[in-house]
């Protein structure tokens, strides 16, 4: 008895577990898969892939074994086409012509006519795929025709399907979508005209599928950039752009940053007239991507999820290292290795940040802050003492200052001080000509010469010789001479001779 009890409780316990277990990997399973979907609603997310029907290099185009598969591989989006049959459901078809991509079902021979002549169930019962994109040299297959309803419960929330020429049957598609409660994992494209697109988004409002639209060329100045923004204030939420040649429009920054937190821009680089040129590898992706375009469809499903599988995985790496490095106590450090690293941070902050990231954008990051990491030195002591370059700046931009200022200032006395020395000089020479030199000035002078002279000599030395008297000299003609001389002392009238005028005498 007492067993008995043991086990039920035991089982109950069990039970108990259970009950609690199930929601919770159900939450876990559910976050999972709308990982994507949350991803594709934001502007700013990752970079998104998308498979062109499928994964063509396996199965056949719009095959559900090809969707299943192409998911499998980590793909976020699969596009299709679709076909009406007779009885108005929608198959999974890239031409309503069967010859191109059916034939006979066990047989596998040739067939003609259109999707649109049989029922979905005769289409399924009767045709199989073939291989590849079709074509009258492709073999035939064992995969059958997939339903669009068949499409939608494969994807179940997985990935986004998004239906080539879903824009066309708008209104049909939306509805199916309404009644399986998936209209936030398709996406209609095809949408070319700006007044279709807003009267299907005002219409069906928040609840309707997303719109892509789309763009060829650039044929018109500005037409790439006037349609984008046109197409998201119309409702569409993708952009889809082609161009043949390299220089269109659609790759330049004027055209993608209409895009701002307004959409996603879209392009496939399946074939090289829709990329300029490019081809279908990771070098296109990569710069594609550092334009600006954040969902990429290819032919190469395996090989695009890889490489933004490996972008995810360098972002978690680079944000560990930003993590590193903002633990640093930078006091530690040398100013110079810390300066890097302050410099790698900034730019592997802002890289992080980005949604849209290119895979070389991302390794540069994490290589700058891992070797500024690496480069970090312990200060010793004896470090100099450096000034931070803004003071070093500021002191060289003073001095230069400095010595403008003094080469000014320095001309300016020069040139006033020679200005004063040549007016003294002027004045001089003007004080000179009109002050006469008094004669006991000279007197003085002479006498100061004579003593000079005559230090150390006796009486009998010295002879003096009787002084001579002036010759007083015709006043008239003492000033004439001294004029005519140019002498400008008062005493030089005692050097000149007496001068006699004499009358001239008249004869009688």
């Amino acid at each position: 008895m007492n067993l008995v009890k043991k086990t039920l409780c035991i089982l109950l316990c069990l039970l108990f577990c259970v009950s609690f277990a199930i929601p919770v990997f159900a939450a876990k399973d559910s976050d999972e898969t709308n990982e994507k979907i949350n991803s594709f609603i934001n502007p700013n997310g990752r970079v998104l892939s998308v498979a062109k029907y499928g994964n063509v290099r396996v199965y056949p185009a719009n095959s559900l074994e090809g969707i299943v598969n192409s998911i499998d591989l980590g793909i976020d989006i699969v596009t299709c086409s679709v076909q009406l049959t007779k009885d108005n459901q929608f198959v999974l078809l890239c031409s309503n012509d069967l010859s191109k991509q059916c034939c006979s079902k066990g047989e596998g021979t040739a067939v003609a006519g259109k999707a649109s002549d049989y029922t979905l169930q005769d289409l399924q019962s009767s045709f199989c795929l073939k291989s590849g994109y079709g074509g009258t040299d492709a073999q035939p297959t064992e995969y059958g025709v997939a339903s669009l309803l068949d499409a939608i419960a494969a994807v179940d929330g997985k990935a986004m399907l998004m239906i080539n020429n879903g824009f066309k049957y708008a209104d049909e598609i939306n509805k199916i979508a309404l009644e399986k409660n998936a209209t936030d994992g398709i996406i209609l494209r095809g949408a070319k005209n700006i007044n279709s697109i807003k009267d299907f988004t005002s219409k069906n409002g928040t609840s309707a599928c997303f719109v892509a639209a789309s763009f060829n060329d650039d044929k018109d100045k500005g037409a790439s950039k006037n349609f984008v923004s046109d197409a998201l204030q119309a409702g569409a939420f993708v952009v889809e752009l082609g161009g043949e040649k390299s220089l269109s429009t659609i790759f330049k920054d004027s055209t993608l940053s209409k895009f701002g937190s307004s959409g996603r821009a879209f392009i496939s680089t399946t074939k090289e007239s829709l990329c300029g040129g490019r081809e279908d590898r990771q070098a296109a992706w990569s710069d594609l991507i550092e334009r600006g375009y954040s969902i990429i469809e290819t032919d190469y499903p395996r090989e695009l999820a890889n490489y933004l599988k490996e972008i995810e995985t360098y972002r978690t790496e680079l944000t560990a290292l930003i993590s590193d490095a903002q633990s640093i106590e930078k006091n530690h450090y040398t100013k110079d290795s810390v300066e890097v690293l302050e410099s790698a941070l900034k730019e592997a902050i802002d890289v992080s940040s980005k949604g849209c990231i290119a895979l070389d954008e991302i390794d540069t990051a994490r290589y700058h802050i891992q070797e500024s990491l690496d480069g970090l030195v312990l200060k010793t002591g004896d470090e100099k003492n450096t000034l931070p370059a803004w003071a070093v700046i500021l002191i060289i931009l003073g001095a230069i200052i400095l010595l403008v200022a003094g080469y000014v200032f320095g001309k300016k006395a020069y040139y006033n001080a020679k200005n004063k020395k040549r007016n003294f000089e002027k004045f001089k020479k003007t004080f000179k000509s009109e002050v006469p030199v008094k004669n006991d000035e000279t007197l003085q002078t002479n006498i100061a010469e004579d003593e000079e002279s005559n230090r150390g000599l006796t009486e009998e030395d010295i002879v003096i010789e009787p002084e001579v008297e002036d010759t007083p000299v015709e006043e008239t003609g003492a000033e004439s001479l001294v004029e005519m001389l140019g002498v400008e002392s008062d005493n030089a009238t005692e050097e000149i001779p007496e001068v006699v005028s004499k009358e001239p005498e008249t004869e009688e």
